[in-house]
């Protein structure tokens, strides 16, 4: 009924118009509309600047401003005097090596147009590099500056200032890492030369680290020709441990106990110097269990390279058993991470009898050695709890993979050695809608190619992280796009509400599916941990699952942080 009664208020809405006249002619120049009268006068003040100025009249100025209240309108004119151009801009006293690195060619300002913004460029890239060496009290003027009719000739005068180091880090809270580690970290180690861009880098490396949360960004103090930054960040519970165990009957050995369930090591900021290691193992089918480990290791070698290393092993009931290994190594600026990776993945047959698949193994022992590079971009204002800002991960892989079936190489039913490649992304999208409302879009993708493809080498996608609504690992494909959208209520730090829906397209060989989920679930932060549930239905022809309660999903478990 209220809304039914509901109409549409509109306040009172201002048009402010502006009107420039040349003094000399007494043309008009330019129209320009406003809604309010405050960025009309900004933005008269700001014409002298913009288009004046900026265009070689350095002698212009506004001769009157005149307002008439019933046509809302100023009525402004300007004389902009004589047009000046570049005669001469000599480097004077600015050493040769410093324009270098600045990437500046005085010879261009040689005949231009003395137009104010580029000459404000220059002088700002040259103390750019200067606050990037150690000289952050750089300052640089026009001298022996002479005007002619139409030209001006000048020199640049550069006082260097004092010569500033880092010295020790300090930080609003006492934080339990290493100070060695943390100042490498942010490439702010003692008496190294003052960095500004380093400074103001530093607390977008700070939110990297899950085990820190950033208050503000930070500050530095200077005295006695040194720099003492000051962070403003405090840990926060990262360390986390959850898990799964259940048993069932074990169909395979009547009277046996099937041990069942998942569990999850997650060891942050180890013997405070930032590394972690990670440790999940899962199982829920008879003799199918997966393990997965990683070890993250900052500041290989005390350079700005990151080292990752990943351990994988998953075992398909009685048909196979992969192995994979992986190696990454990223070099990260700012908001981007950029590097290669190298691993293996070996797979060997658990049984002898193998299915074929149109004349072919559908398994088969193989071992593939790839390569590859991976990008990251992360703009999130929280690793743990986004609200706004975006993530995208694109990583690609290629290699030679062997045929180890001595059978299969004797009736060439396959290479021997072929080459294969793969590509997946990953990208996250967060915007506030209202102040306790977030909208989040998540895109999957990946594709897989090679001369032939068996079965343990697909993609597997399913469950809580790829496509809710149905089991883990439930579907095998070579190429799979997932959108999936979500809204999410918070009611408290680390809690919110949330609904989904998604959508995929999955390929394994011939076969083609179009699953789709949706759901709604909960994340509470109950002191000791994390509360997750999640309720979700799905649809898909390939698994024959149907839209129906009895097929509906639930997921949920409890996060402990310590």
């Amino acid at each position: 009924m209220l809304l039914a009664c509901t109409q549409a208020v509109f306040g009172q809405v201002s048009s402010f118009t502006i009107e420039f006249k040349n003094a000399d002619n007494q043309k008009i120049e330019l129209l320009s509309r406003h809604t309010d009268s405050i960025s009309a006068l900004f933005f008269i003040d700001k014409f002298l600047q913009k288009n004046l100025l900026n265009k070689g009249f350095l002698a212009a100025k506004i001769l009157t401003k005149d307002y008439d209240a019933p046509s809302k309108r100023y009525k402004v004119t300007y004389h902009p005097g004589r047009q000046y151009k570049w005669l001469r801009l000599g480097s004077g006293n600015l050493p040769q090596t410093l324009l270098a690195k600045s990437r500046i060619n005085l010879l261009n300002y040689s005949g231009a147009l003395l137009k104010w913004q580029e000459y404000e460029h220059l002088c700002e890239r040259v103390l750019a590099v200067c606050q990037n060496n150690g000289l952050p009290f750089a300052s640089i003027r026009l001298d022996s500056i002479k005007v002619d009719s139409s030209h001006v000739s000048a020199v640049l005068n550069f006082q260097k200032g004092d010569f500033i180091c880092f010295d020790s880090l300090t930080n609003s809270e006492k934080l339990p890492i290493n100070s060695v580690f943390l100042a490498r970290y942010l490439r702010m180690r003692k008496e190294q030369a003052y960095h500004e861009s380093a400074l103001r880098k530093s607390h977008l490396l700070l939110r990297n680290l899950p085990f820190l949360e950033v208050l503000k960004p930070a500050e530095v103090i200077f005295k006695d020709n040194k720099a003492y930054p000051i962070l403003y960040a405090r840990t926060r519970k990262a360390s986390e441990i959850d898990g799964t165990l259940g048993f069932m009957p074990n169909e395979a050995q009547s009277g046996r106990i099937l041990l069942t369930g998942q569990v999850r090591l997650n060891l942050q900021n180890i013997l405070n110097t930032g590394k972690s290691i990670q440790v999940f193992w899962q199982q829920f089918l008879p003799k199918s269990p997966q393990l997965d480990a990683s070890y993250a290791h900052y500041n290989l070698l005390n350079t700005h390279i990151d080292c990752f290393l990943s351990f994988n092993l998953l075992k398909q009931d009685t048909s196979f058993n992969n192995i994979r290994q992986k190696a990454e190594c990223l070099w990260r600026w700012g908001y981007h991470s950029l590097g290669v990776l190298a691993g293996v993945q070996s797979t060997s047959t658990l049984s002898r009898t193998v299915v074929p698949t149109d004349n072919l193994p559908a398994i088969a022992n193989t071992n593939y050695v790839f390569y590859g590079f991976k990008w990251l971009f992360d703009k999130r204002n929280s690793p743990i709890m986004p609200r706004k800002g975006h993530f995208i991960q694109l990583e690609s892989a290629f290699g030679n993979k062997k045929l180890t079936n001595k059978s299969l190489v004797r009736q060439k039913l396959l290479p021997k050695n072929s080459l294969q490649y793969s590509a997946t992304l990953s990208a996250e999208k967060y915007w506030p809608i209202r102040k306790n409302l977030v909208g989040m879009v998540h895109a999957q993708g990946g594709v897989m190619r090679a001369a032939y493809l068996l079965r343990n080498d697909f993609y597997r996608m399913g469950g809580l992280k790829t496509l809710r609504g149905f089991n883990e690992n439930a579907f095998f494909v070579s190429e799979y796009a997932i959108l999936t959208s979500e809204i999410r209520l918070l009611i408290a730090q680390e809690s919110f509400l949330f609904a989904f829906t998604s959508g995929a397209y999955l390929a394994a060989l011939t076969e083609r599916d179009y699953p789709y989920s949706f759901g709604a679930g909960l994340q509470l932060n109950t002191g000791t941990g994390i509360f997750t549930f999640a309720y979700s239905l799905g649809r898909s022809a390939l698994l024959e699952q149907n839209l129906a309660f009895s097929r509906a999903k639930i997921h949920f478990g409890l996060v402990s942080r310590f």
